[in-house]
Formats: C-alpha cells, sequence, structure tokens
C-alpha cells in the first residue's frame, strides 16, 4: 500500500530515504576524491592543501547531488525534513567512514578520534558539517549557493 504523498510519516521517510541516497554517493565521491588526493595530489602539493583542493571538488558534487536527491525522491520544502535529510547523510557518512578505517585499514575508534584531531581531519569535519546543511540551505527561495 502506498502511503499519501502529504502523510507525516511519507514525508519523513522521503527524507530518511533522500538522506541515506545522498550520504551513500558522497562517499563515494569521497572515495574516489580521497583516492587521488593521496595517490596523486598529495606528492604534489602539502596534505593541508591537498584535503583543501579534495574538499572543494567534493563539495561542489555535494551541493549537485543533493539537490538531485532532493527532485528525485519529491523531499519536503520544509526546514524540518531537510535537516532530518541532512542529518540522515550525515550519519550515514560518518558511518561509513568508521567502518572503513576499523574494518578495511584495521584501526581503532581512537585512531579514528585522533585522525580528526589533524588540520586535515578539522578541514574534514567542517566539510561535513556544510555537507549535511545543504538540503537546508537549497529550501526554495533560499538564495546560499557555492
Amino acid at each position: 500500500m502506498q502511503l499519501p504523498q502529504s502523510s507525516a510519516l511519507c514525508a519523513a521517510a522521503r527524507a530518511l530515504i533522500g538522506g541515506g541516497l545522498y550520504g551513500a554517493v558522497a562517499f563515494g565521491a569521497g572515495i574516489g576524491l580521497g583516492a587521488a588526493r593521496s595517490l596523486w595530489l598529495a606528492a604534489r602539493v602539502s596534505a593541508a592543501a591537498a584535503t583543501l583542493i579534495e574538499s572543494t571538488l567534493l563539495l561542489l558534487a555535494c551541493w549537485w547531488t543533493s539537490r538531485a536527491a532532493v527532485r528525485l525522491l519529491g523531499v519536503a520544502s520544509t526546514l524540518r525534513a531537510r535537516a532530518t535529510m541532512g542529518g540522515a547523510a550525515l550519519g550515514v557518512l560518518l558511518f561509513a567512514e568508521y567502518a572503513v578505517a576499523v574494518w578495511v585499514f584495521g584501526g581503532s575508534f581512537g585512531s579514528f578520534s585522533a585522525a580528526l584531531l589533524s588540520l586535515s581531519g578539522l578541514i574534514g569535519l567542517l566539510v561535513q558539517v556544510l555537507f549535511a546543511s545543504f538540503p537546508a540551505l537549497q529550501l526554495e527561495g533560499r538564495t546560499a549557493a557555492p
């Protein structure tokens, strides 16, 4: 049975699914750009500069991905729905990053947390906060755009 589009449950489900899609696509883009940064760019510039270049490209991709997920899934144009989408996307992204750090690279929660305190890690945290805010910043009638 399909829920009516106007129901609060349907709106919440669309926001959560949109957040899951947005977070998963952003994680995939981050893996690709992170590999390029590590294998090619970091050898040519400082680690912080490489992270800033990667972050700029990633934020541009995420801005577009957020907008596409909203349109594809019909996420409501309310602050609640868009904040829910951004929060769900951030949760997916953080879980995926932690899972890779621990299960693929054999790290620990302590090493994962410590990496966030480096300059590159702090840049990454700022990027994640911006990433999570994009669905809300893209509400119709707003003029915020990168």
